[in-house]
């Protein structure tokens, strides 16, 4: 299976301490095309050694080690799975969806109580 031309968002904290937590810029790391290739086969769940053959490119897989060994992914059992959230583009999709509606309820309280927010704010230090 190819995830060519998918959306991919890898979160991996804060930039300050990605180096320290991962002995390696996790963004270095990441921009292989292999490496991507890992991470979006294991983005829908853990995969075996032998999904993971199937699923990637050849040669993929000589960067899972080093993925492992930086602790972007980790061998659990006999399945590999991703320590870091990976968002594609299908996942995105489904966020959207699901927080669209909170964000309308979000908004719309916001704007019934904006003039209480104003008031109290004319009211502080910070005005």
């Amino acid at each position: 299976m190819s995830y060519a031309g998918r959306v991919a968002f890898f979160c991996v904290g804060d930039g300050a301490r990605t180096v320290e937590r991962f002995g390696a810029n996790p963004w270095e790391l990441l921009s292989d095309p292999s490496s991507q290739e890992l991470m979006l086969a294991l983005a829908e769940g853990p995969r075996s050694l032998d999904e993971l053959r199937e699923l990637a490119p050849p040669g993929a897989l000589e960067r899972l080690n080093v993925l492992v060994r930086h602790g972007l992914i980790r061998a659990i059992g006999e399945a590999y799975v991703t320590v870091i959230p990976v968002v594609t583009d299908a996942k995105a999709g489904e966020l959207r969806a699901a927080l669209r509606p909170l964000a309308t309820a979000v908004a719309e309280a916001v704007e019934e109580r904006l003039g209480e927010v104003e008031s109290a704010y004319s009211r502080t230090r910070l005005s």
